[in-house]
């Protein structure tokens, strides 16, 4: 059904998806960002699967299937209470790496195990973005050392990048 919905819509420029709390596992979200991976046209994409249960292996889907095919320039991905941990963390953000044109990107992944070394993980895929503009993370580690020292790694090396916000959910 999934598939179908996709056929004719390939030439959209913005698109927003919410399937929040709809039990969405590694299945769905392979066939859904493998038909969104399909709309080439697209740079503006908001994806909303948060509590459902994507996990590591999931969110790889997310960042082979979607992130690595489109060269987006707004990205909004909200994966918070998936289960995700440092491999998934680090499977999404590689991804995310070869999206050249990404310039604003807003990733809301609170209530995850990707603990410090995810923190680090992320923040070195992320100064890899050149074009980025504007960062907004959402997550649960707000005023941990780990994210005051993302956010200052981020900002010296990201040289673009005049807006990285820390929220908190």
């Amino acid at each position: 059904m999934l598939g179908s919905l996709f056929l004719n819509i390939t030439k959209l420029s913005s698109l927003e998806i919410n399937l929040s709390s709809n039990n969405i596992g590694i299945q769905e979200v392979s066939i859904l960002t493998s038909m969104i991976g399909k709309c080439s046209s697209l740079k503006t994409l908001e994806l909303i699967l948060d509590r459902n249960k994507c996990g590591d292996e999931g969110v790889s889907k997310i960042s082979s299937n979607l992130v690595n095919s489109i060269n987006f320039e707004k990205l909004k991905l909200s994966l918070h209470h998936n289960k995700i941990g440092q491999e998934g963390i680090a499977d999404l953000t590689s991804g995310m790496n070869k999206c050249s044109s990404l310039i604003m990107l807003t990733l809301q992944i609170d209530f995850q195990a990707i603990g410090q070394q995810g923190i680090s993980i992320l923040c070195s895929h992320l100064v890899q973005l050149k074009k980025l503009t504007k960062l907004v993370l959402k997550e649960n580690y707000k005023n941990t050392p780990a994210c005051l020292n993302m956010k200052s790694k981020l900002l010296k090396l990201c040289t673009r990048l005049v807006n990285i916000e820390f929220k908190r959910s």
